[in-house]
């Protein structure tokens, strides 16, 4: 069964007693079902189904229209159940839909109507061709999914270890006033934040290699004062661009916000254009150790300059290179071998190594703790992760 389990101190676990599990399988025994949508009519609030895949690798070819609490779950850990069609997620306040281990070879996952608070866990999943696309009326968990061709767009929640591939976004926008949300450890060709939140940016491979005007890896577009992102740990690596506007141009970062900028890599991809990436960074923002490989590029305040690329395709250090063991040396920006970081991607506790590669199997995606602890002091730690 795919759960989201939290682990404050002890694990805790509620359940419906009287929840159910339901089977669908194309042509299975007496009780099962064999199609999703007369599985999700016939089941109830809390219950659970779970979903063979059809025989030859066939997808169920149906719409699911899903206005229940109900988990949609594979029958085995690493192996998807295919749906062709799109899956509406009705909102109502109070609740929790789970959907893991799904291809869906055509069509969106996507929210319908009003009702805060509705949550949609989306976990271990393929979307070959779609989009997810969510309200204000929902908070989303995105979690080790692998997006082929389209962008993640939400309001409210967390996005972590996907691989969101031909250069799509992920989209934060409408969301309420003072949320916080996790963008962390993801491959991704842009972000782009449009919300009065807090974003913790970390440990993502932004990559876009093409694309001539309007390219920015990060772009906060509420303008405010206030510290709105942490931006540590990634790496940028974006092209070059045939115009130096500031409203087409191509940015590293636009933040119309303050900014904690700490050990990310900015890179400059060479094309055919002569403009490199550039910067805009609100006034009181903090810059440190981050590293630069620019051609034409202006260098950002605080960032070290490097002769040669340091990443390969994958984002991983190219040794020997500063930026290994170059990151912040506070205690909470350590390697997980307790040495001083590395900048870029695979630096730090969230380093890309404990989300990738993206194969549905059970594990831990968010560790909420302290870096550091004085004597006397209690141990608080806040762990979420899915298994069956």
């Amino acid at each position: 069964m795919k759960k989201i389990i939290y682990i404050l101190g002890i694990i805790g676990v509620s359940f419906n007693s009287q929840a159910i599990d339901l089977v669908v399988q194309e042509s299975g025994p007496a009780g099962t079902y064999g199609t999703i949508s007369s599985a999700i009519s016939a089941a109830n609030n809390g219950d659970r189904i779970i979903i063979h895949p059809k025989v030859g690798g066939n997808a169920f070819a149906e719409n699911l229209t899903i206005n229940k609490t109900l988990e949609l779950v594979s029958v085995q850990d690493t192996t998807k159940f295919k749906v062709q069609g799109t899956i509406d997620v009705h909102a109502s306040n109070g609740r929790i839909v789970t959907i893991s281990g799904l291809d869906l070879v055509a069509g969106n996952i996507q929210g319908n109507g009003t009702g805060w608070k509705t949550t949609v866990n989306i976990l271990a999943s393929k979307l070959d061709g779609g989009i997810i696309d969510f309200s204000n009326q929902y908070y989303v968990r995105v979690i080790s999914n692998i997006v082929e061709n389209g962008s993640v767009n939400i309001s409210h929640g967390e996005i972590i270890g996907n691989e969101i591939k031909n250069e799509h976004d992920i989209i934060i926008q409408n969301s309420n006033v003072g949320d916080t949300i996790n963008i962390i450890a993801n491959k991704v060709g842009e972000i782009y934040i449009n919300a009065d939140i807090f974003a913790n940016v970390r440990n993502n491979l932004i990559e876009v290699n093409s694309g001539s005007t309007y390219v920015n890896g990060v772009e906060y577009v509420f303008s405010s004062g206030d510290l709105k992102l942490n931006i540590i740990n990634n790496v940028m690596s974006i092209p070059e661009s045939s115009t130096s506007s500031s409203t087409s141009g191509n940015h590293f970062v636009k933040l119309r916000s303050r900014a904690n900028m700490r050990n990310n890599i900015f890179v400059e991809k060479n094309t055919s254009n002569s403009i490199g990436p550039s910067y805009f960074i609100q006034s009181g923002s903090v810059s440190a150790y981050n590293f630069a490989y620019l051609g034409s590029s202006s260098l950002p305040i605080n960032t070290t300059p490097l002769a040669s690329n340091p990443i390969n395709a994958d984002g991983r250090l190219i040794l020997p290179t500063p930026c290994e063991n170059g990151a912040d040396p506070s205690f909470e920006f350590y390697d997980l071998d307790l040495t001083r970081g590395d900048a870029g991607c695979y630096g730090g506790s969230y380093t890309l190594d404990n989300y990738f590669p993206v194969n549905g199997s059970t594990h831990v995606f968010n560790v909420d703790m302290p870096f550091g602890l004085s004597n006397g002091s209690t141990l608080n730690i806040k762990a979420e992760g899915f298994d069956r």
